[in-house]
C-alpha cells in the first residue's frame, strides 16, 4: 500500500557541500599538484554570519580523512555553527611545516569566501583530534608569516591570529 507522507521542515535547512578545493599543493617530488579540499556544513539562511569550527582529522600524521566525521560535525551545525573539515597533506606526503601551512591555507580561504557560505570571519575555531589535535594547537599559535604561505586563488586575505579560548567556555553538546 502506497501512503503519501509529508515532512514540516522545522530546524534551518543546512548545505553540505564535499570536496571543496582551498588550495594546490606540489606532490609527486615537485613534478605534480594535488588539489587540497575541504568539506562544509553551512546554513541557507544567508540573513546572518554564522561561527565557523574548523575540523582537523587526526590520524598519526600518515593518514586522514576529512569526510570521516562528518555525521558527528553535523551536531555542532545544529547548534548554529558552520563546519568545515579540512584536508592537510600527511607526513608521508610532505615534510612540517606542509600540513600546517594547509591548514592555515583552508582558514584564510574560508575567511575569503566567508560571505558565500554565511561566515562571520570574526570567530573562525579550530578543534581537532590526534594529529589534527596537534595542528589545531598550532594553527591557533604559530604566529610567524612562514606558516601563512600561498595565495588563495589570487585573492589576497590578510593573516589574522586565532583567539585561544579554554573548552571549558563551551557547552558539552551530547552526541549520540
Amino acid at each position: 500500500m502506497r501512503r503519501r507522507i509529508q515532512v514540516e521542515a522545522e530546524k534551518p535547512q543546512f548545505c553540505v557541500t564535499t570536496g571543496i578545493t582551498f588550495a594546490q599543493a606540489d606532490a609527486w617530488f615537485g613534478n605534480t599538484v594535488q588539489d587540497l579540499k575541504l568539506d562544509l556544513i553551512y546554513p541557507r539562511d544567508n540573513t546572518r554570519k554564522y561561527p565557523c569550527v574548523v575540523w582537523i582529522c587526526g590520524g598519526a600524521w600518515i593518514q586522514m580523512d576529512r569526510s570521516a566525521h562528518l555525521a558527528y560535525l553535523s551536531v555542532l551545525a545544529q547548534q548554529g555553527f558552520v563546519v568545515a573539515s579540512v584536508e592537510y597533506r600527511t607526513s608521508n606526503e610532505a615534510k612540517f611545516p606542509a600540513p600546517l601551512q594547509d591548514v592555515k591555507a583552508g582558514i584564510r580561504y574560508l575567511r575569503a569566501h566567508a560571505d558565500r557560505f554565511n561566515i562571520d570571519p570574526d570567530r573562525i575555531g579550530v578543534m581537532g583530534e590526534s594529529a589534527g589535535g596537534y595542528l589545531t594547537c598550532m594553527a591557533a599559535l604559530a604566529t610567524d608569516p612562514v606558516y601563512d604561505v600561498g595565495e588563495i586563488w589570487n585573492i589576497p586575505v590578510p593573516y589574522r591570529r586565532l583567539p585561544v579560548v579554554p573548552a571549558d567556555r563551551f557547552p558539552r553538546i551530547p552526541v549520540q
